[in-house]
């Protein structure tokens, strides 16, 4: 606790110093959110029996409660999205194609784009548009908000509410200390065929994205 409050202490002090820009400001003190969580997660408590025995007070269940969430919002006339993702500020070129149903929920499609990029789904994420930040309800619940925009829950919005028309773009960030940051490209809308399964498909992309907790892109 002692270390949280130093650190947390430290970045006011730094703002002060400094010209940050609300943005900077956030992704620093998210960044910190982000390792907080991490120490949490390797946290371990005896156990209530006294035996001795050490367990992980996070481990319980924790597959069923990743998928207990709304994947896909009830509405009508669903159209099928190609989206194009691509890794932000590297020399090199890390993309994928996909296409999805128009009333997949924000908080689904962002553990779409964690698979299809191959990232192990280990940090905090977030969708950036302009002022407004939709964060996944789980992340919510523990209190871990941007501190200097709206939030919103990714929960609650589809994919069709926030892109609506072709060309549109909305930021993914992905672990708030390396910094992921993606793009989001709405390339194609078009209907379903006729007994056309509406699923979620990965088409096409390149090359592996960089290792987790490497120090982001400049660290990589």
């Amino acid at each position: 606790i002692e270390v949280v409050r130093f650190l947390i202490l430290s970045l006011i002090i730094e703002a002060d110093k400094t010209n940050r820009s609300d943005y900077e400001l956030n992704n620093i003190f998210l960044g910190l959110a982000d390792q907080i969580e991490m120490m949490a997660d390797d946290y371990m408590l005896f156990d209530d029996d006294e035996s001795g025995n050490f367990y992980d007070d996070n481990d319980e269940d924790e597959d069923e409660e990743s998928d207990s969430y709304v994947k896909y919002k009830d509405i009508p006339d669903v159209k099928k999205y190609t989206l194009r993702i691509t890794l932000k500020h590297t020399n090199f070129k890390v993309w994928r194609k996909i296409e999805v149903p128009s009333n997949i929920t924000l908080r689904c499609l962002g553990e779409v784009i964690i698979d299809a990029m191959g990232w192990q789904n280990a940090h905090l994420w977030q969708f950036v548009e302009k002022n407004d930040i939709y964060t996944p309800e789980h992340q919510m619940e523990e209190g871990i908000l941007p501190m200097l925009a709206e939030n919103r829950k990714a929960d609650d919005f589809s994919l069709s509410e926030v892109m609506t028309k072709k060309g549109k773009t909305i930021n993914f960030q992905y672990d708030f200390g390396d910094d992921w940051e993606h793009e989001v490209r709405l390339s194609s809308i078009n209907d379903y065929k006729k007994d056309e399964e509406q699923k979620i498909n990965l088409i096409d992309g390149e090359n592996a994205c960089p290792p987790e907790d490497c120090g982001g892109v400049y660290g990589y």
